[in-house]
């Protein structure tokens, strides 16, 4: 009996935002449009305001209430979709190109399947690509694809410890390996989990205002997976007991 040729399925293809019809649920910079007891704010993507979650806080599903998360950053090589190689081409680099979102689509679905192998299933929130980037490392002489992303997991005593960041690192690696160097179940291979994950870094939320939702008159404190405002001299917190929210 012939043995039968593995076709690999169909790539799923990013769901492009349809033409802008604003639809606006909430007016920005107004937060009392949202639902501030859930953590949310007002906030515009692809043209249209709806709540989402403030900075520090995700959720999994719409609907749920926002939760406070821990966020890390690392990049993950990214050699095949399928059995397709991926080469380092320059509209990669465009957000808005069509290679761009089609790899980006599949490299979040890859580490949502990845980081569901791993023990933090159950605190794993989100992942997010900042970027896809390439080295030239000269012992190779090839121009290796990397995705860029943040990882959000539910804060708890155990996401907090400083050494979550090699154990993330590890288990990630551990699932490629035993994967034989798919990420997780997935479109996207590894040559070999050697260098595939780099290592995990906190995010430092107060270089950005995008991360942060700290007040002017607020000094914002970068703290390991989170950050902190504190009023600055003069000035008093409204939100007692929220320090994410201070000033």
């Amino acid at each position: 009996q012939q043995p039968q040729q593995h076709r690999p399925p169909q790539l799923h293809r990013p769901k492009y935002p349809p033409p802008p019809v604003r639809i606006d649920t909430c007016i920005v910079g107004d937060d009392s449009t949202c639902d501030q007891a859930q953590n949310e704010r007002c906030k515009t993507e692809s043209g249209v305001s709806s709540c989402h979650c403030r900075p520090g806080y995700a959720r999994r599903k719409h609907r749920e209430p926002c939760r406070r998360i821990v966020s890390l950053m690392l990049s993950m090589r990214v050699d095949k979709i399928y059995e397709r190689r991926i080469q380092w081409d320059q509209v990669l680099a465009n957000r808005d190109s069509e290679k761009y979102q089609q790899l980006s689509y599949e490299a979040v679905r890859a580490m949502d399947s990845a980081m569901s192998m791993t023990p933090f299933s159950d605190e794993f929130m989100e992942a997010r690509v900042n970027g896809i980037y390439t080295t030239n490392p000269a012992s190779q002489g090839l121009k290796g694809v990397f995705v860029n992303y943040t990882v959000s997991l539910d804060e708890n005593a155990e996401t907090l410890r400083p050494q979550l960041k090699g154990d993330i690192q590890r288990h990630l690696l551990g699932v490629i390996h035993r994967r034989n160097n798919n990420i997780g179940n997935s479109a996207l291979y590894v040559d070999s989990p050697t260098g595939a994950v780099s290592s995990v870094q906190d995010v430092d939320e107060c270089t950005s205002d995008e991360l942060n939702d700290c007040d002017n008159e607020a000094n914002c404190t970068n703290m390991f997976g989170t950050f902190r405002c504190e009023c600055a001299c003069g000035f008093r917190a409204p939100w007692a007991g929220q320090p994410m929210r201070s000033g």
